[in-house]
């Protein structure tokens, strides 16, 4: 499981999930509301989170879309219970942190998957919106 916004969905997204997916049999992501997303970025979301939920079940590396009203995905974690719940910032040369997770730094050993990583941190939907705004 995983969970965000995925307000503008771009390459860097895209790894995301597809790492998330490889921890797993299934992901789950859980998809903030217009609601939430609003209370939590000022301006956003601009594409609706009918859209956004489309776009996300689309990639084949997402297996089911779940939107949220809170904050926060707690309570959506904690009703599903994962195995596995990928969370954290991607930026340049930061690993996602494992915390979050039952077991998830041995299970990412033993698939042998290299640490999630962005190759930019020119990878975010904030940076984005930030670079259109300034021309």
């Amino acid at each position: 499981m995983t969970n965000g916004h995925f307000d503008l969905l771009h390459v860097g997204h895209i790894r995301y999930l597809q790492g998330a997916r490889r921890l797993g049999d299934a992901l789950v992501v859980g998809l903030n509301s217009d609601a939430s997303t609003r209370a939590r970025k000022p301006g956003r979301p601009l594409v609706p989170q009918e859209d956004r939920a489309e776009l996300l079940a689309a990639l084949e590396s997402v297996d089911v879309v779940v939107i949220f009203d809170d904050l926060d995905a707690k309570a959506l974690a904690a009703a599903l219970r994962p195995e596995v719940y990928v969370k954290g910032e991607i930026g340049l040369n930061q690993e996602v942190p494992a915390a979050r997770s039952r077991g998830r730094r041995r299970l990412w050993r033993e698939r042998g998957l290299p640490p999630l990583r962005s190759r930019s941190l020119d990878n975010s939907s904030d940076h984005r919106i930030r670079a259109l705004a300034d021309g």
